[in-house]
This record gives structure tokens, sequence and C-alpha cells, in this order.
């Protein structure tokens, strides 16, 4: 078991620095699953089934020994939009990774990705109980994507799609992570027989007791180092009272629970400790300072013992006055030294400004003519190009798809369903007008989004040579989009440029208002300086009279 954790230490440290760390605790349950894991997934045809509770690290140890058996992890990018066209979309890749290119794929799929369409699970059943979704290619693409394989199904005596299936069925490991305590497990489980009769079956289940005694001092080394160093530790025991705690809860507590319960209090740990020992700072600054002021008290008090005889001798009206103009003189000098420093400040904000201007203006200027250019297709529409376009009840696909973008792009917030009779009504009106009179400063970051989404998804459709040929008025509006896109790229590498721009604004104005101030403040200091010196004059005069 030693010898397998320092692999899983080895394995779990590569993968961090290669990817991105894993919430992995190396404690030996966790050890002999990834032993098991490995087991069926290193064979072909090894498709597994894991029912285990949140938090007991079984996506991560998936994905830890798919690391080690170079197998690429592809799961389902579970969107608010996403449904059985986005999924058929994502299968079809992984199939093709597995059929076609030949890669061992490890397909990972958890309970909430078939919270939106209980067809999903129903395929999955299928792909393990035969190796296919029918119907899931048509016809034309199962000719372009079998056409590489005919040799080798030939070589092998088989058809290329019986070869492609079987190729599927020893290079794809499905893994399907379930938790035992969601409400549609028992449902699942009867409904789709394939997770039982074609894969291996691991109930990972929960944590030993033993197990969970492990977990808080891997999970927070520094508090147990902390208070292991304490004196007044005494009896108590932190991982006691942590799993004490957890107990409490029964079976309503899973190790994902657990877990964020350690977390948390060492967060809270942290803090609590952090603010202590500012307090104990501050303490014992003000202490030094309190004997620092004593030691200063006292010395002045020397010094005014010793000059007492002397400041009796003058004249308590000119040391007053004496007094007021040096203590004006110290603040006028103070005040020169303020607008000095405010004047260099002020320098930097200039010449910071000065170069964020010219950066902004240099990144938007890359894209402006390619945005020029794309406007002029726009104002070039003709208005008969422009009526064949609204007259169309059936446009084709390519037609349809550019004006969906620009329904995205336009009109997203009052079109929910864009449809050609949606599109209909949006072309009624002037959409040349609006599209030319389109502030694209301030595009909503979700329509630019999706936009660009829908673009890339769609782009045969958008190539200039294909839209154009189908009408001459949506293809100025393709270019149009496409050039949208980009200048949202760029707005998104200068958006913080322009607040960081504000910002030295603003202390610019607030600097000049600062130096104004004090310029005034002292021009009155040095008027009350010179009055105060004549009074004194007056007075010496007198003396000596």
């Amino acid at each position: 078991m030693d010898e397998l954790k320092k692999s899983a230490e080895h394995l779990l440290l590569n993968y961090s620095r290669e990817f991105a760390e894993l919430d992995v605790q190396l404690i030996p349950e966790v050890c002999a699953w990834i032993a098991r894991v490995d087991r069926v997934l290193s064979q072909e045809r090894g498709n597994l089934l894991l029912v285990a509770r949140s938090g007991v690290c079984d996506r991560a140890i998936i994905r830890l020994v798919a690391y080690n058996l170079h197998m690429e992890v592809m799961t389902l990018a579970i969107t608010r939009e996403y449904g059985m066209k986005q999924f058929n979309a994502e299968l079809k890749s992984v199939l093709c990774k597995a059929g076609i290119e030949g890669q061992h794929v490890v397909l990972l799929l958890e309970d909430h990705h078939f919270g939106n369409n209980p067809l999903f699970l129903e395929y999955v059943n299928s792909l393990l109980s035969s190796g296919e979704i029918p119907g899931l290619f048509t016809q034309e693409e199962q000719e372009a994507l079998l056409a590489p394989l005919r040799e080798e199904a030939m070589g092998e005596g088989m058809s290329p799609y019986a070869y492609f299936v079987d190729r599927i069925a020893r290079m794809l490991h499905v893994c399907v992570v379930m938790d035992p305590t969601n409400p549609n497990y028992e449902v699942h489980c009867r409904s789709n027989p394939a997770l039982f009769t074609r894969c291996n079956v691991y109930w990972m289940g929960t944590w030993y007791s033993d197990s969970l005694k492990l977990i808080p001092r891997l999970m927070m080394s520094n508090v147990f180092k902390a208070l292991d160093m304490r004196s007044d530790r005494k009896e108590f025991s932190l991982t006691t009272e942590i799993v004490h705690i957890h107990r409490g809860f029964a079976e309503k507590f899973s190790p994902q629970h657990f877990k964020t319960l350690c977390l948390t209090y060492q967060r809270i740990f942290n803090e609590k400790s952090t603010a202590i020992a500012e307090i104990l700072d501050r303490l014992q600054s003000g202490v030094s300072k309190l004997d620092e002021a004593q030691e200063n008290v006292d010395q002045i008090a020397t010094d005014v013992a010793d000059k007492k005889t002397l400041m009796e001798a003058k004249q308590r009206e000119a040391d007053e006055a004496l007094q007021q103009i040096q203590a004006n003189m110290e603040e006028a000098g103070n005040q020169k030294k303020n607008i000095q420093r405010i004047h260099k400040d002020l320098e930097k904000e200039q010449k910071a400004i000065e170069e964020r201007k010219r950066v902004i203006e240099e990144r938007l200027s890359g894209i402006q003519p390619m945005l020029d250019a794309a406007l002029s297709s726009v104002r070039s529409i003709r208005a008969e190009h422009l009526s064949e376009l609204k007259s169309m009840k059936q446009p084709p696909a390519v037609v349809q798809d550019v004006m969906e973008g620009v329904i995205i792009l336009i009109a997203s917030n009052f079109v929910t369903d864009i449809n050609w009779t949606a599109i209909r009504k949006i072309l009624a009106g002037d959409i040349k007008s609006d599209i030319l009179n389109f502030d694209l400063d301030n595009v909503n970051e979700t329509a630019r989004w999706k936009l660009e989404r829908f673009i890339q998804s769609h782009e045969n459709s958008f190539r200039r040579e294909v839209i154009g040929r189908a009408s001459k008025a949506a293809a100025p509006m393709a270019e149009w989009l496409r050039a949208v896109v980009e200048y949202g790229k760029v707005l998104q590498t200068v958006a913080p440029m322009r607040e960081e721009l504000k910002g030295y604004e603003a202390n610019l104005k607030s600097g000049n208002e600062k130096k104004k101030k004090y310029e005034v403040k002292l021009s009155k200091l040095e008027e009350h300086v010179e009055e105060l010196k004549k009074i004194l004059g007056r007075r010496q005069w007198r003396r000596s009279g």
C-alpha cells in the first residue's frame, strides 16, 4: 500500500503541473480505489459504474487513472441551452475519437448530466449494450466517416460499420458516477440494465470511520501544526470534534460536506489567528510608542527646566509673535513640499493617461478598417436585394443562419424564439438602419458571446463565398457580424485599460484640486508671516528704545 501511495502521489504531482490540482486525499481507501479503477480502464471494453456519495474523490480518481493510462477524459459541457442537439454533437465527437481515430477515450458521466433529458441515459445504455446509437449518424455522415476504415475493416473481414462499432466497444470506456441518495437513482438503474450487465460496478459508498479521522490532518495541516505548538491544548482533539459534528447529521451529510466543514474550519481559524496577531502587534506598537513618548517628555522637561531663567527674561508678546512666525513658516514649508509632491504625481498621472490613450487607440485602429468595410457593405445593400430577402418564405439554411445571428445581436432581448417568422418581422422594419446605427461600444456581453459561439458552430454559413451565392442582402450582414465579433474581442482587451484610464483621470482631477487648495493656503500663510514679522520688528524696536 505504501508503494501504491507513493506512485499515486507522484502521479498527482505530475497531473497538477500539467493540468490543475485535483481534490484527492490519498488515504488508504482512496489508493485502493485507484488500483481498482486502473484495473478496469486498462482493459479493452472496460466500462465502469461507480456508486458513491458526493466528495469521495470518484471523479478525480477516474481523471487520475486516465492520465496515467494516457487516455483523454471527455465529459458533457452542460449549459442552460443544452439539449439533444448538443448531446448528439458531443457523442459524435467521442465516438469519432474512439471509432475513427482509434484512441482510448474515457467518457465521464454524472448524475447531473442526465437531469436535462432522460433520453441522455437511454442513449448511454444503448451505447453500452451494442456499441452504437441507432440514428445518431445520417447515411451521408456514415459514408464520409467510414471511408478511412474500409481497408482496415477488409483486413479484419468485417464491414466498415461493423468494424467501426467494434472499435468503439474496444476503445471507448464509459464511466458513470451515481449518488445512491439521488432521488432518481433507482429509476435510472431499473430502466438502464446495461449499467450493470456491461459495466464493472463498484460501490464506493462513503468513507469509513478510520478514513474520516485521516482527512482533517491532510486538509488542515497548518491548523494542526499551530494547535500542536500550543501549551494550553490539554485534552482537546480537533479530529475527534470534527468527526463528532459530522456524525451528528448521520446520512444527511456526505463526504463532500465533511470536506467543506474542514475547509470552513481552516478558513475561520486562519482569519481569527491573523486578526489576533494584528491586535497583538498593534498593542505592542502602542506600548513602544508610550515608552518613547515618556522618554521624550522627560527630556523636554529637563530642557525646559534648564532654560527657564532665559525664557522668563523674554517678552511674552515677542515670544508669541516669534512662535507664530515659526509655526507658519513650518506649515508653509510643508505646503511647498506637498505642492512639489503633488506636482510630481500629476506628471506621472498625465504620462500614464497619455500612454493608456495611445494603447487604446492603437488597438482599436487595428479592427476599425474591418468594421468600416463591413458597414460600407451594409450601406451598399440595394433595395431590391433586401426586398428579395424579405419575400423569402423558406430561405436557404445559410441565409437563415446569418439572419439568426443578426437577431441574436440586435434583438435577443425581445425575441425569445428565433425562427424565420420572427426574422421576417424584424426585416419588416428598417433592418439596414438598425445595423448602421447599432451601438457597438455597449453590446450586451451575453449576446456577443452567444453570437461568437453561433458563428463558430455555423462557420460555413458565414463564409463570404457561400452566403454571397445565397443572398446578396445577407452577405454584407454576415461580414458585419464577423467584424462585430472581432471588434468585441478587442473591446474586451481594452475595457480594463479604459477603467484604468478613468481612475488616472479622476486622480489627476483630484490632484489638481489639492494642488490649488495648497497653493491658496500657502499664499495666505506667506502673507500672515510677513505681517507677523512687521509686528515683531515693531516690538523689538520699542524694547530697544
